[in-house]
């Protein structure tokens, strides 16, 4: 009678090894082995910053602390994740060394390689190279239009003042009554 394989994750044994050599510290160890152990079987991992607050750290970390910790082993390249903005929401969690159902293994390689060539791109803005030195005269012409709006609106400024009492535009006090 044949046995069916409980679920089980294999783990790199680089991963003990760098902890060992603090590569990675406590808190980034076990961040990662937690993302790893709940990923599924392509090496993907959804979670979000206060659910592993929840989950590892109780009231212990911050959700920027442990958003510093992911960062961190971001810029190691234990894991990928796109670009975020804010502490809110799940992301997706990639991970290297999944061995995936076809028996191939991930690689972050060409994560990492798309982000950097999205990043120079941005640099590279076709907008930015068509102005070129004259960028910043567009700049000192949004700055003096800027100027020309704020005076104008000083000048046609209307002030509403109030007629009551006690106000100091109110001379005839006795009059009001």
């Amino acid at each position: 009678m044949s046995q069916k394989l409980a679920n089980y994750v294999i783990f790199q044994r680089k991963i003990a090894a760098d902890y060992r050599d603090e590569i990675i510290n406590k808190d980034e160890f076990l961040i990662y082995t937690w993302l790893r152990l709940n990923a599924d079987p392509y090496g993907i991992s959804v979670t979000s910053l206060s659910s592993l607050g929840q989950d590892l750290f109780g009231k212990e970390k911050t959700e920027n602390s442990i958003n510093k910790l992911l960062l961190s082993l971001k810029r190691k390249k234990f894991l990928f994740y796109k670009k975020r903005t804010g502490s809110r929401g799940s992301f997706r969690i990639h991970f290297g060394g999944f061995i995936l159902p076809t028996k191939a293994i991930t690689s972050l390689d060409k994560l990492f390689e798309e982000e950097e060539k999205a990043n120079s791109m941005q640099k590279n803005d076709p907008e930015e190279l068509k102005l070129g030195q004259n960028s910043s005269s567009a700049k000192q012409n949004l700055n003096s239009a800027e100027t020309i709006i704020k005076s104008m609106t000083s000048k046609y400024r209307t002030i509403s003042r109030s007629r009551a009492h006690n106000n100091e535009t109110d001379k005839d006090k006795e009059n009001n009554k």
